[in-house]
């Protein structure tokens, strides 16, 4: 084949992707799906935009192709609505809201500049850190799928006493509760932490199935014991992991479920996963924890039956199980 012939569709699809994300966030802006909670004209939507007329239908007509409007047709002129994502995710009338500034600090490019020149953005992670508009952001994030996945792959049955260490916006806590009516859930974080984590209980009405524990993990003496420890991304120190499983073994009952959720650099199965990696590295310059070394850290730490339940977007999820020691 002739150079002339090749045809960079990839090359295409990667400017048409950020037209789009442009197209997307104008919309986000405009806050034009809480216009949209009822079906509504072209011409009384761009009344309420104050943009004219075949602007507003060449911008729904986009925003209809990929799936983000839905067009009835009823009478002489179509009505257009939000479609189940955008009801649920970008109405700024929801409470499962994104959030505007999801769609304005895509920082990606942001980061990997500034650590070509200048070296990593975050090498260590302070208390300091946690502030409402990190907490908020990475809450956003999570619904992108991160929580659904994690809930849907995670079997919480018969169990009834949670422990959600280093929880922060608290959201897995909220909706494994959600699935699981005689699942209790507690979100152990710094105090700072736990007065947004309160904002997140009381936002999705959760403050009668998740409480909160105010506190370093690193201090915490359980009172009672729980049937499931869940730990999402608590630390990249595999030094500080493995300190961390073990302070979680004693906390969990026998039979108890260690449940551990954690980006890895060799979960590289797709090219977002590999971007993802990519884009931590460039946050803290350090290679960051193993697949391998995960697995390692539970069963070197007593836990059996250890498995992999998902991997993907270069995170993992692994379970095991506490058992009841066997003198010797």
């Amino acid at each position: 084949m002739s150079h002339y012939e090749l045809v960079p569709k990839c090359i295409k699809q990667l400017i048409n992707y950020r037209k789009f994300f442009d197209v997307m966030q104008l919309s986000v802006d405009l806050d034009i799906y809480s216009k949209m909670e009822y079906p509504i004209t072209v011409k009384h939507l761009s009344n309420e935009l104050e943009i004219d007329e075949q602007f507003t239908e060449y911008f729904l007509t986009v925003l209809t192709k990929f799936g983000f409007v839905d067009v009835i047709m009823s009478g002489k002129d179509p009505l257009y609505a939000n479609s189940n994502i955008s009801r649920q995710y970008l109405n700024s009338q929801s409470v499962m809201y994104l959030g505007k500034e999801l769609f304005d600090e895509i920082e990606t490019g942001a980061i990997l500049q500034k650590y070509v020149t200048q070296g990593p953005a975050n090498r260590y992670i302070t208390k300091d850190y946690w502030s409402r508009e990190v907490l908020n952001k990475i809450a956003s994030v999570s619904l992108l799928g991160g929580v659904q996945y994690t809930v849907k792959k995670v079997d919480l049955s018969g169990r009834y006493r949670l422990l959600d260490v280093g929880g922060g916006h608290g959201l897995y806590s909220i909706f494994f509760t959600k699935k699981y009516s005689n699942l209790q859930a507690w979100v152990l974080d710094y105090p700072e932490v736990t007065e947004i984590t309160k904002e997140f209980i009381d936002k999705y009405n959760a403050q009668d199935r998740v409480k909160l524990i105010a506190e370093d993990y690193k201090n915490f003496r359980a009172q009672k014991s729980f049937d499931v420890v869940f730990i999402s991304n608590v630390t990249a120190s595999y030094n500080d992991l493995l300190e961390l499983l073990a302070k979680s073994k004693n906390w969990l009952t026998t039979g108890g479920l260690m449940i551990l959720r954690n980006y890895v650099t060799d979960i590289n199965v797709d090219a977002w996963s590999s971007l993802n990696t990519l884009e931590r590295y460039a946050r803290r310059g350090k290679k960051g924890i193993t697949s391998q070394q995960l697995e390692a850290a539970l069963q070197g730490n007593g836990f059996a039956d250890t498995k992999r339940l998902c991997e993907g977007d270069g995170i993992i999820i692994l379970q095991g199980l506490k058992i009841r020691s066997v003198n010797r």
